[in-house]
């Protein structure tokens, strides 16, 4: 399976790994376990670290995916997603680009260290946690 979700910090940080061809089938299994087991169950705030170093391919209509997305980018529980993985340069832009449209809190990084410390910046009753 091309995409793995779990808890990085119960209730609080999603950490999901992306790899390999990530197809729209694939995101939108992804996006409902997102919302269902994560967004509707963990303690608003909820973050999401995406990491995609390993992702080689993935749909790249802009359209799409925004409706794709569009469920769980508008969850009120959402927080701040940050990707890890900024060597994709379209990835980065359609990240940026809808999350922008959306009024998404949204950042690039390039480790997923600089995720966490992000995270830390952004919300601080997030300090405890270690990188």
């Amino acid at each position: 399976m091309p995409y793995r979700l779990s808890w990085y910090q119960k209730n609080r940080i999603v950490l999901a790994v992306m790899t390999g061809v990530y197809t729209v089938e694939e995101m939108q299994a992804r996006n409902q376990e997102l919302i269902d087991q994560y967004l509707e169950r963990g303690q608003a705030p909820i973050h999401l670290i995406s990491d995609a170093r390993d992702m080689r391919q993935f749909p790249t209509s802009m359209i799409k995916v925004q409706q794709i997305n569009e469920s769980w980018l508008r969850h009120p529980n959402l927080g701040w997603t940050v990707i890890v993985g900024n060597g994709n340069i379209l990835l980065n832009f359609l990240a940026a680009a809808i999350t922008k449209a959306m009024g998404v809190k949204h950042r690039t990084v390039a480790t997923h260290e600089e995720a966490i410390e992000t995270l830390k910046k952004m919300d601080t009753t997030l300090n405890q946690i270690n990188v």
